[in-house]
């Protein structure tokens, strides 16, 4: 028997989804994403909610992108013990952008632990936190970048990148051979390595400590090409989880932020400079002038936002799904952001499937995104809606695309400044007949499955 309970909690603005799924002798847990901006909230939720129904371990942890928002709740899962970790890679001089974007349009003083994150996200997860693997995932087989060696910033207009057309369909092994299925529920890791030239050329740009982690095999660098797989034994099948992510090209117009970083810490290596931020914390008020010179284009992460799906392939048996839409609702649901109900009753598994979009704007190169998940797109049942429910990250061709996602699930805080989620994309979802479901500070989303 298996029973599966998948959740985005209340953490208002920002997202945290997680999931179980248990068989006869084995369960497997996984987060995606961990953060809000009301970070006490979200830290006191995990201590009191979460942290006890994990039993000390996750399977896997996913970090869509490393804006704050979404992973603040990092440092509250220090006592658990992760096996895999997976999160999107970046360059050294973006993710000191990152820390200059945080001090710019916060205002608030970035925290000792973020610091240390951004100036190393293998060396926190593995030294500050409990996890035991980290893959880092960059744009596919095809992705690639030019850069400058000795400093780590690009060379203007020397850029690679995969179109549309070398992107090949996600395909999942049709049958997985007895061997396999009974060698008892492990997750295993087939995402397709970077390729050794391309590895050798950012491990130059990287610390020490990295490239001796990739060497021993502790860290990956991999491209979004393959999948993880969780083997369930007792019921001949598999659960999923695929990956995709963009390349983005947001290099031009740098010069001047670099200069500016130069001028100030006398050093324009990224790296350098990160560590003089780690050693010195209060100096990241520097970085304050030096951001306002970048274009808003290169402020925006959001597009290496890493794309999750995940599933079933069931060889057998009867299984089903319901949808709870807060601990206190009755059936049917009132699953209403701008009107909707859906019934709670469970109904046959025929689409399982989710996809989770981080901060992703589904219209750039969405044609990207739907030619890599192809036909999976029709297994889903249930769609995160991106970047908080904001318009311009909304495209409503997906609708089309996921024609059998019944439920679409928005984490945006009550009151929040920007307006989340927008009326527009509501309505968008209402209208083709499905539901639209916003998440926030009082309103959980539980989506649950099972096979007899």
């Amino acid at each position: 028997m298996l029973d599966a309970k998948f959740q985005m909690h209340p953490n208002g603005q920002g997202l945290f989804y997680s999931g179980i799924v248990d068989s006869m002798w084995d369960s497997m847990r996984f987060v995606y994403d961990i953060g809000s901006e009301s970070k006490r909230a979200l830290t006191s939720y995990v201590e009191s909610y979460f942290l006890p129904s994990l039993n000390g371990r996750l399977k896997l942890l996913v970090l869509s992108h490393l804006h704050n928002d979404h992973v603040n709740g990092l440092p509250a899962l220090k006592s658990v013990l992760i096996d895999n970790v997976v999160l999107p890679y970046l360059f050294p001089y973006e993710r000191l952008i990152l820390a200059s974007r945080y001090v710019s349009t916060t205002r608030r003083k970035i925290a000792d632990w973020y610091l240390r994150f951004l100036a190393s996200p293998e060396k926190f997860l593995l030294d500050e936190m409990t996890v035991q693997n980290v893959s880092f995932i960059g744009g596919g087989t095809g992705w690639r970048e030019r850069m400058s060696a000795d400093e780590g910033w690009p060379s203007t207009g020397d850029i690679g990148e995969r179109g549309e057309e070398s992107i090949q369909p996600l395909e999942f092994p049709e049958h997985f051979g007895e061997d396999n299925l009974n060698e008892g529920n492990l997750l295993s890791v087939n995402l397709k390595p970077l390729s050794e030239a391309t590895k050798e050329h950012l491990l130059q740009l990287e610390s020490e400590w990295l490239k001796s982690l990739v060497s021993n095999g502790k860290v990956m660098l991999s491209s979004y090409d393959g999948y993880i797989a969780w083997n369930m034994k007792m019921l001949k099948g598999k659960w999923l989880f695929a990956f995709f992510n963009h390349f983005v090209p947001q290099r031009q117009g740098l010069d001047a932020f670099r200069l500016c970083v130069q001028r100030k810490f006398r050093t324009a290596s990224p790296m350098q400079i990160m560590q003089q931020l780690v050693n010195n914390p209060p100096s990241i008020s520097k970085l304050r002038d030096c951001y306002k010179s970048l274009s808003n284009s290169l402020k925006n992460f959001n597009n290496s936002s890493l794309i999750m799906y995940h599933g079933p392939i069931m060889y057998h048996g009867d299984c089903r799904v319901a949808v709870k839409c807060g601990p206190w609702c009755g059936c049917p649901c009132d699953c209403r952001w701008y009107g909707c109900h859906h019934d709670c009753r469970y109904s046959r598994m025929l689409y399982a499937s989710h996809l989770l979009t981080g901060d992703v704007d589904l219209n750039f190169r969405y044609g990207n995104i739907k030619r890599y998940f192809g036909n999976k797109l029709q297994d889903l049942y249930f769609v995160q809606i991106p970047h908080h429910g904001a318009a311009r990250n909304w495209n409503v061709n997906i609708l089309q695309d996921a024609p059998n996602a019944r439920i679409w699930g928005v984490s945006a805080g009550i009151r929040n400044k920007y307006r989340h989620p927008n009326t527009t994309v509501g309505t968008d979802i209402r209208v083709a007949g499905r539901c639209p479901y916003w998440v926030n500070e009082g309103r959980p989303l539980l989506l649950y499955g099972y096979c007899p």
